[in-house]
């Protein structure tokens, strides 16, 4: 189910965030040193609770001035002598690789990036990139190098080198791997071997390794805001010895580069009516992979 998994809403330093998960209106904000997560409609009239004030620990209502503290419990009601015995829903939210997460069922841990604790590499933030486009089309078009020519020419790859030898792809411990992806890479003027990880239904991790032994490793997960709009948050980790300026100034081209194509794909996400080559295989264990964990979801334009 997608309420097992945990989505990123933001980076380390977010104050308050009004965020919609999976038909759930969710209001996420920052007390001392933790972060919160609860329903975001007052169980009075169904106001939001995101229009109201933030005081420390608590959080007020816009429209009858109920307060509720950082528990979710009821602890004043400006028109009644007594708040009674009422908490909001509370969703679990976490800190994790300067991400700030949410889950609705919390039945999953949130996915390993290992390069993250290492010191050799350098690290940088992506995003927030935001696609009027369906999430899973999204996921999809991360695992797919064989847009690479035609879509980033002259960074990612080159139109000279357009086929995708088999490669090997694998399922373990619930993840789908797949490794030996060889691209021409004209950045680099060499070969670099990809490695894919998928790591939840919208999380991502590949790694990019060059013939001097360097690596550049990018983990990235997609918030699901509906079936045509998702919002993408990512880090790199690399060990080579380009700028982080430039890093970033590439990762933000390559992202600007996707943007008019996803937006303009369907909001479904097919599981079984398009076509598929040797190329498309990680896509169609993908496919193959989401049908047993997640299903058909018509809300997210999953059929």
């Amino acid at each position: 189910m997608l309420e097992d998994y945990w989505y990123p809403i933001g980076f380390t330093g977010l104050k308050v965030k009004e965020v919609n998960l999976l038909c759930r209106e969710i209001i996420v904000w920052r007390v001392n040193d933790n972060y919160v997560a609860f329903q975001n409609r007052c169980p009075h009239r169904n106001a939001k609770l995101s229009m109201g004030k933030i005081l420390d620990d608590r959080i007020k209502c816009p429209y009858h001035g109920w307060e509720f503290d950082s528990n979710g419990r009821l602890i004043y009601i400006p028109s009644y002598e007594s708040p009674g015995n009422v908490v909001l829903r509370k969703y679990n939210v976490k800190e994790k690789y300067g991400i700030v997460w949410i889950s609705l069922n919390n039945r999953n841990d949130i996915p390993e990036f290992p390069e993250y604790y290492n010191p050799t590499f350098k690290k940088v933030r992506i995003g927030p990139f935001t696609f009027n486009a369906n999430p899973f089309r999204v996921m999809d078009n991360l695992l797919d190098v064989s847009h690479f020519p035609f879509v980033h020419e002259g960074i990612l790859a080159d139109p000279k080198y357009t086929r995708v030898d088999n490669y090997e792809v694998i399922i373990e411990e619930e993840e789908i791997i797949a490794k030996g992806i060889r691209v021409y890479e004209p950045i680099s003027e060499s070969f670099v071997n990809y490695t894919f990880k998928v790591l939840s239904p919208l999380t991502l991790y590949y790694r990019k390794d060059y013939e001097d032994n360097k690596a550049l490793s990018t983990y990235i997960s997609i918030f699901p805001e509906s079936k045509d709009k998702s919002v993408v948050y990512g880090i790199m980790a690399f060990n080579h010895d380009m700028p982080e300026e430039k890093v970033l100034e590439l990762q933000n081209e390559i992202m600007e580069q996707e943007k008019a194509l996803l937006e303009s794909l369907p909001n479904e996400f097919y599981l079984d009516e398009e076509l598929h080559v040797v190329a498309d295989k990680l896509s169609l264990v993908y496919r193959d992979w989401l049908k047993k964990r997640v299903g058909r979801r018509s809300d997210l334009g999953l059929i």
